[in-house]
């Protein structure tokens, strides 16, 4: 999936299974226990470097 996202325009996709969370963006890949706060923050700031609004990283995990 990483590959086929654009790096501009503040794409990303996200998913989870029973157990993990995962947020896909163009260059990095982000894999945590679902529910885990520091996984998400670190994918969120990720998210925020490179310009996402802040109103589109609510995905839930």
């Amino acid at each position: 999936m990483a590959a086929c996202l654009a790096p501009t325009g503040g794409w990303y996709v996200n998913y989870n299974t029973a157990t993990e969370a995962f947020v896909v963006f163009a260059e990095r890949i982000f894999r945590y226990p679902r529910k885990q706060a520091e996984g998400r923050r670190q994918a969120q700031a990720y998210a925020r470097s490179i310009g996402i609004p802040e109103p589109q990283l609510d995905w839930q995990d």
